[in-house]
């Protein structure tokens, strides 16, 4: 009979650790689905503060931040996004402290700002969402300039 409790005692053992291991390994595909994007901005004024919006692919608000400038580069990691996804960066520099984007009278901006991808709105707008969009596919730096 003692060999069968051990016998049975070492089945449990053995159940606990695969559903251990299975835990640990759903763990760490779950965390390994999670990249981090890091933007660095290229500055032509380091004074003031940037603020940065990230978007998905649907145009939802992801994150925003407000960066303090002191140099002529500046730099913001968005944290754990979901791998395969696309998202956007907007960002405009705050000049003059008002924490909001100045226009001239055609809309058009006063203060520098910048896109991911670096592309730029024309006189109708901003540019497209699409043309915006980064696939994250792992950890990824990208560059901005702001102007």
């Amino acid at each position: 009979m003692r060999e069968i409790k051990t016998v049975k005692g070492c089945k449990f053992a053995l159940m606990k650790f695969t559903l251990l291991s299975a835990f640990i390994l759903f763990c760490t595909q779950a965390i390994a689905q999670r990249a981090d994007l890091t933007v660095d901005f290229k500055l032509e004024e380091t004074e003031g503060s940037l603020f940065i919006r990230l978007t998905d692919e649907e145009n939802n608000v992801v994150e925003t931040t407000i960066l303090p400038v002191h140099a002529e580069r500046a730099q913001y990691t968005f944290q754990r996004l979901d791998i395969g996804k696309s998202y956007a960066v907007a960002v405009f520099h705050d000049l003059n402290g008002n924490e909001k984007m100045d226009t001239y009278l055609t809309k058009i901006p006063k203060e520098p700002y910048g896109f991911s991808n670096d592309v730029r709105g024309s006189f109708t707008g901003p540019p497209s969402l699409s043309d915006q969009l980064i696939k994250i596919s792992g950890d990824q730096r990208i560059s901005i300039t702001v102007e």
